[in-house]
């Protein structure tokens, strides 16, 4: 009976030993987990996957981005299972929008363009100003999602926003100051929705916008309503994507305004690529006003 109850205590002993092990080992996953996690994040366009791809940088999640949502291509819900966050810029169709938010119950769902209530254009990235809150607000939404991760988080949402205060945020600053050194009353026509946003975060006062880049082109009343009032104002100034010349030029034409193409960031993929693509835009409409270009 002896030997019996020393070996009994033995396996006892041995069990726990093992469980403490067990339980170690947990940990130190649990915590090299926390440094570096492996979440897998869903992105609609080049916007949210830059901000996303940015924000998680160095914390090992790995950041997808899905092409042909915002066109309207159909969504493979199977990709919406096998993720843990979605990030979405705004500007997918309505319907989109709502089969994400609704596919999988309790999946985060993070829009860009909810950074402000009050915005109506989800094109947030084309105002330095509005992409900055973006970079907060974005971040914050992912510190809640990912608590461990919100270290990271933070000091790559700091970064980030140093980057785009550096160039296009205060170049925009130096732009705005020399539209109103010059005093003139400047009247704008869009051709999309990103042009229009641009034109906003300047306080233009736009006499038409059109929504070419999806697909809507104004009729023939108003488009002659609009070349009837362009050609009363003293200025007039076209915003257009390139891919939208043919009509642009066209429309020039018609009420002898200037044109000046703008990138609408739809395509940039990484945090440098829209800084130097904003830094441009604001480069371009800065020569307009000096009579440069």
């Amino acid at each position: 009976m002896k030997n019996r109850k020393e070996k009994y205590d033995k396996v006892i002993l041995w069990g726990i030993a093992l469980l403490a092990v067990v339980l170690s080992l947990a940990v130190i996953i649990l915590r090299s987990r926390d440094k570096k996690a492996d979440y897998r994040i869903l992105c609609t366009d080049g916007p949210a996957y830059l901000m996303a791809a940015r924000l998680l940088e160095g914390t090992g999640c790995k950041v997808t981005k899905v092409t042909g949502l915002v066109e309207g291509a159909g969504l493979d819900e199977r990709q919406l299972y096998a993720c843990e966050a979605v990030i979405l810029s705004g500007r997918e169709p309505e319907e989109v929008l709502n089969k994400v938010k609704a596919a999988v119950p309790g999946l985060p769902v993070v829009v860009m363009a909810e950074c402000h209530s009050e915005v109506g254009n989800p094109y947030v990235w084309m105002d330095t100003d509005f992409q900055m809150d973006c970079i907060d607000y974005v971040s914050s939404r992912l510190c809640e999602i990912f608590p461990a991760l919100e270290k990271k988080i933070t000091e790559n949402s700091q970064s980030f926003s140093d980057l785009v205060f550096e160039d296009p945020y205060n170049k925009k600053l130096d732009v705005t100051d020399e539209i109103m050194e010059s005093e003139r009353v400047i009247r704008i026509i869009t051709l999309s929705d990103a042009c229009e946003a641009f034109s906003d975060s300047f306080g233009f006062y736009n006499i038409a916008a059109f929504a070419l880049n999806r697909g809507i082109f104004p009729s023939d009343d108003e488009r002659e309503k609009t070349v009837v009032t362009a050609k009363r104002c003293a200025e007039v100034l076209i915003f257009a994507e390139k891919k939208d010349a043919g009509f642009a030029d066209e429309l020039a034409k018609e009420t002898g305004a200037a044109v000046l193409f703008l990138d609408p960031l739809t395509e940039v993929d990484s945090a440098d690529d829209y800084v130097k693509g904003m830094s441009e835009n604001l480069e371009a409409l800065r020569r307009y006003i000096k009579g440069e270009g």
